[in-house]
């Protein structure tokens, strides 16, 4: 027995406490270390524009359409700071709290009721023992709150199938999980209808609760997908279709293609935590299935969740590891409701729980405080150009920037601002993406060279690396701001 004291409370303590773990080791030191990186930039800026702006419906950044990702993680992340003000950690506090909600829900699925089993507890540690998951935690993303979704539908169905009022929180969190990043939300219930198949559960298909949850998912979903039809018809069939259909899986983004064993390989090298994860809990459900023994329906919908995503993340030409983070939780309930059955004795769970332990230790922020897990890369010693560029630009200035990604840069000045790159392939790679092909911020370096495009082609306010000012110095002003990594000029 869990609580002696309250035995009615028993299985709610699991949830509780890895909550509270959650918000501690995930939580922890968010307010040390960089967090605008290129993406995280952007993220924090749409959120911020709605802020100042007072439009939470049409996101945008200087005024440019920013439709990429329906708009619900940046209302949240909006939410936080109208609140809370603009700070570091109150940028990670979302991600932060999606993740520490994702143990919860794991050590939920991961209880048995009847049973005082360590699975709850090897279900949480799996989790944080994936340093792609907690540091994800720790950026201005979406791919934490959209894994939780996923986590959450699919214990929200299952617990459907005892109580039918669950159905009705499932079609809510689906269509939460839509509204923070499209069809990703949708690998919540996909499985779900692929488990009605293979159990020919047709009753449930009969059930008016579960009807009901799809209404609330489509209350959710279409009201502001219909607006922005009606009323941005052209960007937004362009930021949506065109962008995540023909782009992103049709044409695919030439920077992130990969073999059909991306995943097989990453899951090996980059995750092998993750990796061991789905090999124990996808092994022993197959292992199941094929003596003829009886598999409960959680762990077979969590075997199906796992193979649709990977079949789909590998058939897509566009693989990111990062899209890994949305297997992590079902990977771990899988692998942690496994696991006591395979061990012979209780001390060798116990013993993996230690190892899990230790893992989990060297992935929270308490062990690095000043490594590059919380620096991140050369975009945080942009701040300080970025500000001085901010305090020196007018109104309607732009910032000019060379060689490198314009987004923490606009952030920290606050103003619109262009990249300039020798690079042309990444020029024409990146103008694939609406918003940049929008705002015009990634442009070519013509053939006359860089000292003539910053004091002839495009004069301005002009962030550029210390070396290649010093290599370029006669041709170019004082500098208004330098340090060792960046200069800023004004060559107007």
């Amino acid at each position: 027995m869990i609580c002696p004291v309250f035995p009615h409370m028993r299985h709610y303590q699991p949830p509780a406490l890895a909550f509270l773990l959650g918000v501690v080791a995930l939580g922890a030191l968010t307010w040390v270390g960089f967090v605008y990186f290129d993406n995280d930039a952007l993220y924090a800026d749409v959120a911020r524009t709605m802020v100042t702006t007072g439009d939470w419906l049409n996101p945008n950044i200087h005024g440019v359409a920013f439709l990429d990702k329906p708009p619900l993680y940046f209302w949240v992340l909006a939410a936080f700071i109208s609140v809370l003000g603009e700070s570091v950690a109150v940028l990670r506090a979302p991600a932060v709290l999606a993740g520490a909600m994702t143990l919860a829900v794991c050590a939920a699925a991961a209880s048995d009721p009847d049973e005082d089993s360590a699975s709850p507890v090897l279900a949480v540690l799996m989790v944080l023992a994936v340093p792609l998951f907690v540091g994800y935690c720790r950026r201005v993303y979406m791919e934490v709150p959209v894994a939780l979704c996923v986590i959450g539908a699919i214990v929200a169905y299952d617990r459907g199938s005892r109580d039918r009022r669950w159905y009705l929180v499932a079609g809510a969190i689906v269509g939460c999980g839509f509204m923070i990043k499209s069809l990703v939300g949708l690998f919540g219930v996909i499985p779900f209808g692929a488990l009605i198949l293979l159990r020919r559960r047709w009753d449930v298909l009969r059930d008016p609760w579960f009807w009901a949850g799809a209404g609330v998912c489509a209350l959710l979903v279409v009201p502001w997908h219909a607006y922005q039809l009606a009323a941005n018809t052209d960007v937004f069939l362009e930021f949506t279709w065109k962008l995540h259909v023909e782009k992103q899986i049709l044409e695919a983004q030439p920077w992130s293609t990969g073999p059909p064993w991306f995943y097989l390989e990453a899951l090996v090298v980059h995750a092998p935590v993750l990796g061991l994860c789905v090999l124990v809990g996808v092994g022993r459900v197959v292992y199941l299935l094929a003596r003829r023994r009886s598999v409960p329906d959680l762990d077979l919908h969590l075997l199906l969740a796992l193979g649709v995503m990977l079949a789909v993340f590998s058939a897509s030409e566009t693989k990111k590891l990062l899209y890994l983070i949305v297997i992590v939780a079902p990977a771990a309930v899988l692998a942690a409701r496994a696991l006591p059955a395979l061990l012979p004795k209780r001390a060798y769970v116990w013993a993996t729980v230690v190892v899990l332990l230790l893992l989990s230790i060297r992935s929270v922020p308490f062990y690095l405080p000043d490594g590059d897990f919380l620096q991140g890369n050369t975009a945080n010693v942009q701040i300080d150009v970025g500000r001085a560029a901010g305090a020196a630009a007018g109104p309607q200035d732009t910032v000019y920037v060379l060689d490198n990604y314009f987004s923490t840069i606009q952030f920290e000045a606050r103003r619109p601002s262009v990249s300039y790159w020798r690079n042309q392939t990444l020029v024409a790679q990146t103008q694939r993406i609406p918003y940049i092909q929008h705002g015009k911020n990634m442009r070519s370096v013509p053939p006359e060279g860089r000292p003539a495009l910053m004091t002839k082609a495009q004069p301005g306010l002009w962030v550029l690396r210390t070396a290649d000012y010093d290599a370029m110095q006669r041709a170019l002003p004082d500098s208004l701001f330098r340090d060792d990594h960046f200069v800023l000029i004004d060559t107007r």
